[in-house]
């Protein structure tokens, strides 16, 4: 009963418009502009994405638009003949991300099981995030595009009324250093996942003690049920998926991904891309370290 009724809770709150559109129409306006009132401090002008109000700003809010983030970005990565292939994701015309997929393959556990190195942007219109960049990797077994431990991308960006600019470092250098230190230190932290075996009637209580370290989401359907909840049995389903996939035993790397899969899956939560990326983090070093 209790599962049925966060089914239904999540159904609602999930219920979010998703598009690859990061362009859409958007404006700084004072609310006397499209209203007969007029407004004071952070309610004197207003944000509008699409044709909807997003969010409600000071006179001197910096409204960053999109069309001089990424399209900047990706320009200088074509100066610096980086290969690359964009994936974009807007939610609700107001939350953005945009995933920049990189030449270069890596195995992790079989040569079935690869990752490309990728950098994703973020920015938002709502204000319900920071503008950032990090560098992770895309797992192209998987739909969820791994992330799996943040690194910022060393970019600086200057809000003000009349000027946002973007400045932006040498990319190359930027990815030549990452691939030959923190790229090659995480890939082999993958690695060593993979070769931790998790037993096969171990699995339940391994991925239970995981949400339950990170409150990801509660395992049991409830305090008198504890059978596996929705959100636990989807990331079961997912670990038994790979494990045919793969014809191999379960590790902790295959519950990862399948942790990381119901993660950045917009059916099961709401959470917003910066949140993801903060709980990624923390989720890949619960499995890493969990005892």
């Amino acid at each position: 009963m209790v599962d049925a009724v966060v089914s239904r809770k999540l159904k609602k709150l999930i219920m979010k418009n998703i598009t690859s559109n990061v362009y859409p129409n958007v404006a700084k306006l004072g609310l006397n502009e499209i209203s007969d009132y007029s407004g004071v401090g952070k309610c004197s002008h207003v944000i509008l994405s699409n044709g909807k109000i997003v969010q409600t700003c000071s006179n001197s809010y910096g409204l960053l638009k999109n069309e001089n983030f990424f399209l900047p970005f990706e320009e200088k990565m074509r100066e610096e003949h980086i290969e690359f292939k964009a994936v974009y994701k807007n939610v609700d015309d107001c939350q953005f991300t945009a995933d920049y997929i990189l030449d270069g393959e890596l195995s992790v556990a079989t040569k079935q099981d690869t990752i490309q190195p990728k950098i994703r942007l973020i920015n938002s219109y709502d204000g319900s995030c920071k503008t950032m960049g990090f560098l992770g990797f895309y797992r192209q077994v998987c739909s969820n595009g791994l992330h799996a431990l943040r690194y910022e991308v060393d970019f600086k960006l200057k809000h003000t009324e009349k000027k946002i600019a973007i400045a932006l470092p040498s990319l190359r250098d930027m990815l030549n250093k990452y691939q030959a230190t923190e790229g090659v230190k995480i890939v082999r932290r993958f690695q060593v996942l993979a070769e931790v075996a998790v037993s096969q009637d171990g699995i339940n209580e391994f991925v239970k003690g995981i949400v339950e370290k990170t409150n990801l989401f509660k395992f049991d359907k409830s305090e008198k049920n504890s059978d596996p909840s929705l959100n636990a049995q989807f990331v079961l389903d997912v670990i038994a998926k790979e494990m045919n996939t793969f014809q191999t035993v379960p590790n902790r790397w295959i519950v990862y991904n399948a942790l990381n899969e119901w993660l950045f899956n917009d059916k099961r939560n709401s959470k917003t891309e910066a949140m993801r990326t903060d709980i990624d983090a923390k989720l890949f070093e619960a499995v890493e370290s969990f005892n």
